[in-house]
């Protein structure tokens, strides 16, 4: 018994709670009635906690965003510049969405006072993307001012027949709406558009994210330039341009256009930086195995170089000298900064080199020295026979007698040959 009055009194509660979103005891005998509970039962519009709806009070900026929110439920949120809109406020998320939505611009201040006729309606002609030609609102002479979005956005809804004008033709688009008005025309355009945002809205978001990354990468990049490298001039242009890309990337309502160009103008300001040719210097230090500080004799590219000595930038075959000391070959590229290297040398005495020989010559010292060692080769001249060839690694060489003397700097191969003598 218990358990079946438990489940009553949840049936009872859940009743109640479904018809205070169906009715309010405010509408009874209001105009609007329709339309306020068609949309409350859709949960797309509350009333008060005192049970009413209050049809005829003027809804603000913030309640309309909430409810368009919801109508296509938008969730996607984007970073606020708005000083005065905290994240204490009830409405903050919503003033979020409707940024990144693209129906709202973000600024420096948001004024929540009572949302106009003309701001409803190009709203809602943004994200269902309607369009319209001039015959159906050309007739409403306060609307000159108005933008072309704005026209055509009323043209659209008048069209079909979810607004209307007053007498003497006209809009009175800065008319504060009341929630009755609001309520009769979010109605109406869920019957006739439905609750889905425009596919080409929402393309369009998709792409224009898109870009505002891309744009935020080039504004990256150019920020993160060492601009003590480039000529003042290109630098004051590239700030200048990312300047702007700056403004164009806050700005809400940009279009793909602008957002195009942006990220155009920032690469080519970028690409069009003049480096300021610097003449570096170059300072090498060689060390033996004992990390002492040998000194060194250079050549650059074949040519003697100073050590410590200026070089434009560019890219240098660098051999490097020591006395007792094995050279090296090493390649350098210089950019606009100062570079300093430091090479190990090996002493050349602990490195020792081969010799070889051809038939009828011979090494009374052996066949391996160290470097610059003195190496005497013996000529064994064969009977009646004189000497025809004699080279050092493929070189000729001129040999006076029968001994050949000289310093060996590398691996090393003697070659002799013989003819008669006449």
């Amino acid at each position: 018994m218990k358990k079946i009055f438990i489940f009553t009194l949840i049936l009872l509660l859940i009743s109640k709670n479904v018809y205070a979103q169906k009715s309010f005891k405010d509408i009874n005998n209001h105009w609007a009635r329709e339309y306020i509970e068609d949309i409350s039962q859709q949960n797309i519009i509350l009333g008060y906690n005192d049970g009413t709806f209050k049809p005829d009070r003027e809804i603000l900026k913030s309640e309309a965003y909430a409810i368009i929110n919801r109508i296509f439920d938008l969730k996607e949120t984007k970073n606020l510049s708005f000083k005065n809109v905290s994240s204490k406020d009830w409405y903050y998320f919503d003033i979020q969405k409707a940024v990144s939505a693209g129906y709202l611009k973000d600024g420096n201040f948001f004024y929540n006072e009572p949302i106009k006729r003309s701001e409803v309606t190009k709203i809602l002609g943004y994200l269902y993307n309607l369009k319209d030609n001039e015959k159906n609102y050309n007739f409403f002479k306060d609307i000159s001012n108005l933008s072309d979005e704005e026209k055509t956005s009323i043209g659209a809804l008048v069209k079909s027949g979810i607004v209307k004008g007053y007498e003497n033709y006209e809009f009175k688009p800065n008319e504060k709406i009341s929630r009755a008005e609001f309520s009769k025309i979010i109605s109406m355009c869920i019957k006739v558009y439905g609750r889905n945002i425009s596919k080409n809205i929402a393309i369009q978001q998709d792409n224009k994210n898109v870009l505002r990354a891309k744009l935020m990468d080039s504004i990256s990049q150019a920020e993160s330039i060492n601009s003590s490298n480039y000529t003042k001039e290109s630098v004051e242009n590239l700030k200048s341009i990312t300047l702007s890309a700056n403004r164009i990337l806050r700005d809400g309502e940009a279009t793909e256009e602008q957002l195009n160009i942006a990220i155009k103008y920032v690469n080519d300001a970028i690409k069009s930086l003049v480096l300021i040719i610097k003449e570096p210097t170059l300072t090498i230090t060689a060390l033996d195995n004992s990390n002492n500080i040998l000194p060194v004799s250079l050549l650059i590219n074949d040519m003697p170089f100073e050590n410590g000595g200026h070089l434009k930038p560019g890219k240098y075959l660098v051999k490097i000298s020591s006395p007792n000391m094995n050279s090296t070959n090493t390649y350098v590229t210089i950019d606009n900064e100062d570079k300093n290297i430091t090479v190990y040398l090996t002493n050349s005495a602990t490195q020792k080199f081969n010799l070889t020989l051809s038939e009828g010559l011979e090494s009374p010292m052996g066949y391996s020295f160290y470097k610059n060692e003195r190496v005497l080769i013996k000529i064994l001249i064969p009977a009646g026979m004189q000497i025809d060839t004699f080279t050092v690694n493929g070189s000729p060489k001129k040999v006076l007698d029968n001994e050949f003397r000289f310093l060996i700097t590398t691996n090393t191969h003697i070659e002799v040959t013989f003819k008669p003598i006449y």
